[in-house]
């Protein structure tokens, strides 16, 4: 089985995250949503950091950071 690198798209709140997540969707790029928050809830201890990232495949990078800029996120 070949192992995905993942590269950090876009940090932002559960709203810039859902709007980011439906660009990528529309334009059928894979990526994964990571939340220190609740990845710290689930460890047992409470991180203050209520902002979520979004990551995608190295090889989706430059079009999924290309989306982000045409939408003038970046």
């Amino acid at each position: 089985m070949e192992r995905i690198k993942l590269k950090f798209l876009y940090e932002g709140s559960i709203a810039d995250i859902n709007y980011v997540s439906h660009l990528m969707t529309i334009n059928k790029i894979k990526f994964t949503i990571n939340s220190d928050y609740e990845n710290s809830i689930n460890a047992g201890w409470i991180s203050s950091n209520y902002k979520k990232k979004i990551f995608v495949n190295m090889s989706d990078f430059k079009i999924a950071f290309n989306i982000l800029k045409k939408n003038k996120l970046i």
